[in-house]
């Protein structure tokens, strides 16, 4: 029966190796409150289509009851990295030290949300490099980073200029429409590139393609 607690959980075991009782925690979610919406995002708009106890979990509901899927925090610290690779953080003058970096990032950033993460999940996993494709996404990031280095060097920078300093580039921009009932926060806008950028870090069944949540998001951000 829940407890409350941290939501962690032990087995005793005897010499036969089966358990002879055990003891487990868990904290219960409590009831969303609905509230009327000011404005909406496109994640909310998609969790809405799925399910509206989702849409209004995501809203209100208290995340911190429920753990986050593992790949989740993996797509975290991907961000992370094309962050940095963005706005400076990355100082590598070589390709292959510039990668070393965006590792070290990616590991950083990782470690900082294992510790803070749900108990279950740490419970689950040993630590943060037992998350399954940890060094798949890790290697993704490094791989990302590059090409967003490469970018900004081939713009005619001083060497490789941060995109947050270039004419017209905005990183991590938080966007709303005139009325203010329409809001969401861009990876990145190009102007000189004349590009809205948004960062997927799961696989696709064809190359380069978009799923149709995904082209709604952009021509939302577009316009």
């Amino acid at each position: 029966s829940p407890v409350g607690g941290d939501g962690s959980f032990g087995v005793s075991f005897g010499p036969s190796g089966h358990p002879i009782n055990s003891r487990a925690e868990m904290l219960l979610p409590t009831p969303t409150v609905i509230v009327k919406l000011d404005r909406i995002s496109p994640s909310i708009y998609e969790a809405a289509l799925k399910c509206f106890a989702r849409a209004s979990w995501l809203v209100s509901g208290e995340r911190g009851l429920v753990p986050a899927h593992p790949r989740s925090l993996l797509g975290v610290g991907v961000h992370a990295v094309l962050e940095c690779a963005r706005t400076g953080g990355i100082s590598g003058r070589t390709p292959e030290e510039q990668r070393i970096e965006a590792g070290e990032v990616f590991d950083q950033r990782m470690e900082r949300l294992f510790v803070e993460a749900h108990p279950l999940i740490r419970t689950k996993f040993e630590r943060r490099d037992r998350i399954p494709y940890y060094y798949l996404f890790r290697a993704r990031a490094m791989q990302m980073a590059r090409d967003i280095l490469t970018s900004a060097g081939t713009r005619g920078a001083a060497g490789v200029a941060p995109f947050a300093k270039q004419a017209g580039v905005f990183a991590e921009r938080s966007l709303q429409s005139k009325d203010g009932k329409v809001a969401g926060r861009l990876d990145l806008v190009d102007g000189p590139g004349r590009a809205v950028v948004d960062y997927k870090t799961g696989n696709t069944a064809v190359e380069s393609s978009v799923s149709e949540p995904e082209a709604r998001q952009l021509r939302l951000y577009a316009f």
